[in-house]
């Protein structure tokens, strides 16, 4: 039996979250809140930019709904509106994920005109996205009726030929130079896939095969990639952090090494609330980004393979959480952080799961993780989160290089980019919900067998919960090592930061320098104001002369994001005197009136 989606590194972090103490301080103990220090940020806009790092393009997958009546559409595609306003308002200048259900596509084989509509849907979508620019991750996924052992689109092959013979019609049909082609979703869980690693290496060498033969016959290159799990280091059997050369990405890699097949990406999920969910030490003391670089090159494969995190989204371990619907600007604040997570650890790509939210469908799958939301009778809009998007796209083509945050640390971080003559700053404020738990649980590795057994049981005896809550102190636990309080001492003290943190203000400053002339500033904003439905404009606006430097002041509270944009005013142009032609007559001088003194009221005396 495969284990959880949850990663497991993080075992720990599964059971706080079930704790009914977790995070969660008495009244009695909340202290007076006091005012952060003012943050200063501050950009030379003449400074050097560089093209924008494929890692804050606005990218997304295109699922949503879960269902739909016309059978020749994708059952897991989002809607045709919130597709239409991301192509307009934002465009395609990322990674843009198309899920293919060859398991639901094997249905419509005998009727050939709701097929034929279904390949022009795929194809629509993929000319539109390549003709702008993107890239298509079309994830092939669902064994077809009759090609797998057990009659069910998570089985494991039966037939590999006859698979590699259907999947190749599609690899030649939906070919692009910007279309890449991924193996499967989440293939180490059972709601996704019921083989093994092995069952997976024999899947991806069907596809692979396929893929050789097109390029063979075609004279053409095709990109391929996986695994797509749920976490970097699963495997089909279950695995954990402590063992990342078990994960289904090392076997992967060393099973296309072998058989010299191609693998020009590596996929894997995260779902989580902490933007540095991949700045943690691995059994080997790397990065788990390094670690893979290092596999590739071991193996002798390009240590520059792209790595792209294929679904993430804010995640705090429940279906409907809050934080991604009624408090969605805490879900939409979250982005920004991550991304600039991601980029720190050397992670190329991403994309956000997903376009539209999920229910109303026969598998009866409810969760609210798009970034548009829609109800039972199809209306819908927009969230806060596709609003902070279409901020990321306002930043521009060109990106001021800014240092990046120290890992765990700068819940207030800034982006900077330019468009043309247009300047741009992003700055957000997002304090991690659960930073405690997470700094917990990736310290965990570093305890010894007695030592996790000891915290496990304070978790589930609620011993854990009332230290967070003050109601026990550190230094009265009883058989605890110096090095498991310490721990837990610096747990209780980040516990108690992130609480303050979490209803605060933060002052800041943005100074731009060599800035000269007229500039429209305009601010736009995220906030707990609006988080469904909010029109995208500026919530304010202004002109400023500049002479070299100009600063703007903020109140940026907790989860929220602001975009700042200063656009150069041109010169208004002279007015131009009257004309004066010969042989035309020029008006009279206006008599000079006597001098008069200017009216004085009289004052009352009495």
């Amino acid at each position: 039996m495969k284990r959880s989606f949850l990663p497991v590194y993080m075992l720990t972090a599964a059971v706080l979250t079930a704790s009914p103490f977790f995070c969660r301080p008495s009244s009695a103990q909340e202290e007076k809140k006091e005012t952060p220090a003012q943050i200063e940020f501050s950009l030379d806009i003449s400074g050097q930019t560089l093209p924008r790092p494929k890692i804050f393009a606005p990218s997304i997958d295109l699922s949503g709904r879960g269902g739909d009546f016309d059978p020749s559409r994708p059952q897991s595609a989002a809607g045709d509106e919130p597709f239409r306003r991301w192509s307009e308002e934002i465009g395609f200048p990322g990674y843009y994920r198309l899920q293919f259900d060859l398991w639901e596509t094997a249905q419509l084989k005998d009727n050939s005109e709701e097929r034929e509509k279904q390949t022009a849907y795929y194809r629509g979508i993929i000319d539109k996205i390549c003709s702008s620019g993107g890239t298509v991750i079309m994830t092939f996924f669902g064994t077809p009726a009759g090609m797998g052992n057990v009659l069910d689109k998570r089985s494991q092959l039966l037939d590999a030929q006859e698979f590699r013979k259907l999947v190749k019609k599609y690899i030649r049909e939906f070919r692009n130079d910007k279309v890449w082609f991924e193996v499967w979703s989440a293939p180490d869980l059972d709601d996704f896939f019921l083989g093994s690693t092995q069952d997976y290496l024999l899947l991806y060498r069907s596809v692979a095969e396929a893929v050789k033969e097109v390029e063979n016959e075609d004279k053409v290159q095709v990109y391929l990639g996986g695994p797509g799990t749920s976490w970097w280091y699963q495997n089909p059997e279950g695995n954990t952090v402590a063992a990342p050369e078990k994960s289904l990405i090392y076997e992967l890699i060393r099973y296309c090494s072998r058989y010299g097949l191609p693998l020009d990406f590596i996929t894997w999920h995260a779902y989580s609330t902490d933007p540095f969910a991949e700045q943690y030490n691995t059994a080997y003391n790397k990065l788990p980004v390094d670690l893979i670089r290092e596999w590739l090159s071991y193996f002798n494969l390009s240590k520059d393979t792209p790595l792209i995190i294929d679904e993430w989204n804010y995640d705090n371990g429940l279906n409907l959480p809050q934080e991604r619907s009624e408090r969605g600007n805490i879900a939409a604040s979250y982005i920004p952080a991550r991304l600039k997570g991601m980029q720190s650890c050397g992670v190329d790509g991403q994309i956000y799961y997903c376009l539209e939210d999920f229910h109303s469908n026969k598998k009866h799958v409810t969760r609210n993780i798009g970034a548009f939301w829609f109800d039972s009778r199809g209306k819908g809009g927009p969230k806060a989160a596709y609003s902070v998007f279409r901020m990321l796209q306002s930043l521009g083509d060109n990106f001021y290089q800014l240092p990046p945050p120290a890992a765990g640390k700068g819940d207030v971080g800034m982006l900077a980019g330019r468009d043309g003559q247009r300047v741009n700053v992003l700055v957000y404020n997002y304090v991690n919900p659960e930073a405690a738990r997470d700094m917990l649980s990736r310290s965990v590795g570093s305890l010894n067998a007695a030592e996790r057994k000891i915290l496990l049981r304070m978790i589930k005896d609620g011993t854990y919960g009332r230290l967070l809550s003050r109601q026990t102190d550190v230094q009265s636990l009883w058989g605890v090592t110096k090095r498991l309080r310490s721990l837990l001492a610096d747990a209780v003290a980040r516990n108690d930061e992130i609480e303050k943190k979490k209803s605060s203000v933060q002052p800041l400053r943005i100074t731009l320098k060599n800035i000269k002339g007229n500039y429209l500033t305009r601010k736009y904003v995220v906030d707990f104001s609006c988080v469904k439905d909010c029109v995208f404009s500026p919530a304010q606006e202004r002109t400023v002369s500049c002479s070299g430097t100009l600063e703007e002041t903020a109140e940026l509270p907790a989860y929220s994001v602001m975009l700042f944009s200063f656009e150069p005013k041109p010169a208004e142009p002279p007015a131009a005197p009257a004309a004066e032609q010969d042989g035309q007559p020029k008006p009279a001088e206006s008599p000079v009136a006597p001098e008069t003194q200017p009216v004085q009221e009289k004052k009352n005396v009495s």
